[in-house]
């Protein structure tokens, strides 16, 4: 019992947030950290294809956002559905966020580790 009810409560403090960041991004659709920080908020709550869409639109709209192109990676390099994995997607978008940091952020070069 104790066990559900912290994982209700980190559930319930995790729908709050993902609604704070639907509203901020209500009134600030162009400030590109908001998808970021819900694409990484949809990732913890394992809405992965929610969170893909949030980091390939920073990539797409900011395409010099290092965080998206490594959102991108290590939810199609580690995600435990198959039809969103792709390795070759994750090698890409490591990458291309490697070589954004100029390979100095230990994070892209783990996202790229983890691709392979």
């Amino acid at each position: 019992l104790g066990i559900k009810a912290w994982a209700d409560s980190r559930r319930d403090g995790l729908n709050k947030h993902l609604s704070r960041m639907n509203q901020a991004i209500r009134t600030a659709p162009k400030l590109q950290a908001l998808y970021l920080l819900r694409g990484q908020a949809y990732f913890d709550d394992d809405e992965y294809t929610k969170a893909l869409d949030d980091f390939t639109k920073v990539a797409r709209e900011a395409p010099q956002t290092a965080e998206a192109f490594e959102g991108q990676a290590r939810i199609w390099a580690t995600c435990p559905r198959e039809t969103v994995r792709s390795g070759k997607k994750a090698v890409e978008a490591a990458a291309q966020a490697c070589e954004l940091t100029r390979w100095a952020e230990w994070r892209t070069v783990d996202a790229l580790a983890s691709a392979y």
